[in-house]
């Protein structure tokens, strides 16, 4: 990996650190206010961005380690808003390291349409949605692939996570907008390769990271299913539960296929015995597919990227009192009878 010179370096929430930028060597310096933890932002155009939590003690100098900038996939698809027919294809490279070759496909239903969500409010104070002023051109850019991964993971995985599989899916001009995430009207499903064989009919956790808030959140699982052939009339026939038979039709309902997903995934894996992962979406940022960290007797499933704590107060303590660590101010809450 070479140094990327150029890279926008800020404190996320701290706008009053100012901003750096990388050197020929990678290297960077910025002033901050020491005695917490801070989330280090990353980004450069062309670049997916990366989010680092960095111990900053008081006189001294703090180091982020290395980070790895991701640089967007060339493989893209391009899509019209709310078509009356599906639109699906390949939305990344064929990717291969020591582990087998894996590639991401979508499937978009008739008739969705994707909005930006954007980093500011509006008058009223709610989440401000911008529409799309031209066709989307979605790719889905790899963060596990390769020798570097930890290093070139949008943030640091909860504790006891291992780095499994990583993608982040992006649109080009919500890129160009500095868009928080795309979100659609319809639940769209993406699809990767099997190649860690996970047995068909078992659930893929999934999270997906926020930038925002600079945290881990569980999602809806996928599933992994087997493509078992193709029928007369064109549609992929699906085993849903590892058993070797095809799934009627209430049990494709229920996991909400459809006959336009079916003949999609006939066109896309024409091979019978095909195995994937199929992970519904709503809206689009970087995710993390990967075991569960534990399951209780009950069977509740707790992924293990079900972050809650909060990252962005780094003296906060349990306790009657409060410690703004910038201005050393000391306050205190006592109750009123």
């Amino acid at each position: 990996e070479l140094p990327v010179a150029g890279v926008q370096v800020s404190v996320k929430d701290k706008p009053q650190f100012g901003i750096s930028y990388t050197r020929p060597d990678g290297r960077y310096d910025m002033a901050v206010n020491g005695g917490g933890t801070l989330i280090f932002e990353f980004k450069k155009t062309g670049f997916l961005p990366v989010q680092r939590k960095i111990p900053v003690n008081w006189l001294e100098r703090g180091n982020a380690g290395r980070v790895v900038l991701k640089t967007l996939d060339n493989v893209s698809l391009e899509v019209e808003q709310g078509l009356f027919v599906p639109q699906f294809g390949p939305v990344s490279s064929v990717n291969v390291d020591s582990s087998p070759e894996r590639q991401v496909n979508l499937f978009i239903p008739a008739e969705t349409n994707a909005y930006m969500l954007m980093p500011y409010k509006d008058i009223h104070g709610n989440d401000y949605i911008e529409e799309f002023t031209r066709p989307m051109v979605i790719r889905s850019t790899e963060y596990t692939v390769g020798d570097l991964v930890p290093e070139a993971m949008p943030a640091e995985l909860p504790v006891f996570t291992a780095y499994t599989y990583s993608t982040e899916q992006t649109v080009d001009e919500a890129l160009e907008k500095g868009a928080k995430s795309v979100i659609f009207d319809k639940t769209v499903y993406r699809y990767v390769d099997n190649f860690l064989n996970f047995k068909v009919g078992e659930a893929v956790p999934t999270g997906y990271y926020d930038f925002a808030s600079a945290r881990w959140i569980a999602d809806k699982n996928g599933r992994v299913i087997k493509i078992l052939g193709i029928s007369y009339d064109g549609l992929a026939q699906i085993d849903i539960y590892g058993t070797g038979t095809e799934a009627n039709q209430s049990e494709l309902e229920m996991l909400g296929f459809s006959e336009d997903e079916l003949f999609a995934l006939a066109q896309l894996y024409p091979e019978p015995d095909t195995e994937i992962w199929r992970i519904p979406m709503t809206h689009f940022t970087a995710t993390d597919e990967n075991p569960a960290s534990r399951i209780d007797g009950d069977g509740t499933n707790h992924s293990s990227l079900d972050q809650t704590e909060s990252p962005d107060d780094p003296c906060g303590k349990p306790g009657n009192s409060t410690i703004i660590c910038e201005s050393q101010v000391l306050g205190e809450t006592i109750p009123i009878d």
